[in-house]
């Protein structure tokens, strides 16, 4: 797992394969981290393809973190939106049912591909006129290669000899 903050105020963050209590602490810490940066800013999160989804007893240590009015105000004040790209399609279904156990105080939309939860966050960026660090072009390259080069697919292909 790791915060990659190399695109302030986009936060990438690339989610654990497998959790275990110590994965969920992991990334409770990191978060808390970003938000004690006091600076507004969008999360794009990104889950490898083969991803496991979390188990009950991750999925309840995470949404009590979740619910907490303390974090849910904090989230309010810094995040203007956050994206979640679960290509799995079984983790997206075990992500839904967690989504079941916590509303998001800020723009959360779960996402297939990257390329649509980056423009969903460069959207709440400008919405919330946060200026971006580098311009939009730049920044999309540069995350776009990173994903990649993970194993996170960027865009849906349409055809056959369809390579975005």
């Amino acid at each position: 797992m790791s915060f990659r903050e190399d695109w302030f105020p986009l936060v990438v963050v690339t989610m654990a394969r497998e959790y275990s209590g110590v994965e969920v602490g992991d990334l409770i810490a990191g978060f808390e981290r970003i938000f004690a940066r006091d600076q507004r800013c969008a999360v794009l999160s990104v889950s490898p393809p083969d991803a496991v989804p979390m188990g009950p007893k991750e999925r309840k240590l995470l949404s009590d973190w979740l619910n907490e009015p303390r974090l849910r105000e904090r989230a309010k004040k810094v995040c203007v939106a956050s994206a979640a790209v679960v290509a799995n399609p079984l983790a997206r279904l075990v992500t839904t049912a967690l989504l079941w156990l916590w509303t998001s105080p800020i723009p959360f939309r779960m996402f297939s591909t990257a390329e649509d939860a980056f423009d969903f966050c460069l959207s709440g960026l400008s919405a919330g006129s946060v200026p971006m660090a580098l311009p939009p072009a730049g920044t999309r390259r540069e995350v776009r290669a990173e994903l990649q080069a993970a194993g996170i697919p960027w865009a849906a292909k349409v055809g056959p000899n369809d390579a975005r």
